[in-house]
């Protein structure tokens, strides 16, 4: 999805004009760094790009300002509004294999499949690729810093999925093979509990899943109450798991409280943060 779908998550109702006068007049400043575009005339112009970020809550306002040339020592500085997006500042470390580097859209903003240590694959928007792109080397590791925001989430219903373990056997072992009635007894196997995610087929970095809530903290962003849900999108053992915040507006969840414990349902925008990178 768009930029556009993640600021319908933050309020359905936002401004986002306003949105971005708020960030350039309240901003933090990030990094700068040189970039190259080709224009429509193919013509290669250098550009400085800069982040700015609005405050200081796990959830926050980002947008991304570029120059349409590199100005001179003497002249003044003009930057333009290149993209604007919420920022899930505040997410859980894991260390992930870099798989795949993509640019989206433009040269400032990427994306990244990697890999996790149990060999799952799993996509994410890097919200500060612009300066992190020239990091990266496909097949090294590196500590991200995962959280998503959600786009829509629901608690999830148990599903209880009956096996013949008599007919499901006979798929597997000899077809010849005889057997007795009584000698296999079906089995019952519940949803509850159960963590596990799938990509979208058409967007790269939302994911799908469904997860218990293992803890939660409320905040107040830009006067909108949030919810970070801390959840396992992976957690086959101790050492495979893969934990995330999610973070639903009051709008998102509608009537739905969230409590501990709860099994959840939903779409999110996967965000990961490239740290501890010398």
């Amino acid at each position: 999805m768009g930029h556009g779908d993640s600021w319908q998550a933050i309020n359905p109702n936002l401004d986002i004009d306003e949105i971005c006068c708020k960030i350039g007049q309240a901003a933090k400043i990030d990094d700068s760094v040189f970039f190259q575009e080709v224009d429509d005339t193919e013509t290669i112009k250098e550009k400085v790009a800069v982040g700015l970020s609005y405050a200081e809550t796990p959830l926050r306002y980002f947008m991304l300002c570029a120059t349409k040339f590199i100005p001179e020592a003497d002249e003044e500085t003009t930057y333009y509004v290149y993209s604007a997006f919420p920022w899930c500042a505040e997410g859980i470390v894991s260390s992930l294999e870099v798989c795949e580097v993509g640019d989206w859209c433009n040269p400032i903003e990427g994306r990244i499949k990697a890999s996790t240590l149990g060999g799952a694959s799993i996509n994410f928007f890097d919200p500060h690729y612009y300066k992190n792109k020239q990091k990266y080397q496909v097949g090294k590791h590196y500590n991200f810093s995962l959280a998503g925001l959600v786009y829509r989430l629901r608690k999830a219903e148990e599903k209880v999925i009956e096996l013949d373990l008599n007919s499901e056997l006979k798929k597997i072992l000899d077809p010849n093979l005889s057997l007795e009635p009584g000698d296999f007894t079906s089995m019952q196997i519940s949803t509850r509990g159960s963590c596990f995610f799938y990509p979208h087929e058409k967007y790269f970095d939302d994911v799908s899943f469904r997860a218990p809530i293992e803890a939660i903290e409320c905040f107040n962003f830009d006067g909108i109450k949030f919810y970070q849900l801390k959840v396992f999108l992976i957690k086959e053992d101790e050492e495979h798991t893969l934990p995330v915040y999610l973070y639903a507006s009051e709008y998102v969840l509608k009537d739905y409280e969230p409590q501990v414990g709860d099994d959840i349902e939903g779409e999110i925008w996967l965000q990961g943060n490239l740290i501890d990178f010398d």
